[in-house]
Order: C-alpha cells, then structure tokens, then sequence
C-alpha cells in the first residue's frame, strides 16, 4: 500500500496519513461530511438489492435530495 499525508484544505494543517484511495477519495468529496453522508446514505439503501440498476449516479453531487 502506498500511504498519503492527509491535510485540511483550509487551515493546510496535517490531519493524519492514509492510504491513497482514503485520501483520493475525502479530495474528490472536496472534505465535505454532507457529501459524503449523501453517498453513504445511497449505498445503504441499495446495498441489499441486488442486480437493479439505478438511473441516479452514485456521484455525491449528482444524488438529487429526493434520494436522502
């Protein structure tokens, strides 16, 4: 595994070290925890279908509100 110093955007103070999908993953969230529960939320709900296809991008920006 390769691992990742993880720093806040905003203050550029250190955070922690990840591993780099972690760390890809909170900077393609742009660190925002609505975002990300957004997105937690649409994996809950559909992790016990299997095989449906949903015509909503999982994308956290794409996820319209009718959805959380």
């Amino acid at each position: 595994k390769k691992w990742h110093t993880d720093h806040d955007h905003a203050t550029n103070k250190l955070r922690g070290i990840l591993c780099s999908n972690c760390n890809m993953a909170l900077g393609l969230f742009k660190d925002n925890c609505d975002l990300m529960l957004k997105a937690v939320k649409y994996i809950e709900k559909y992790k016990s279908l299997s095989g449906i296809i949903d015509i909503v991008h999982p994308q956290a920006d794409c996820i319209p509100d009718i959805m959380t």
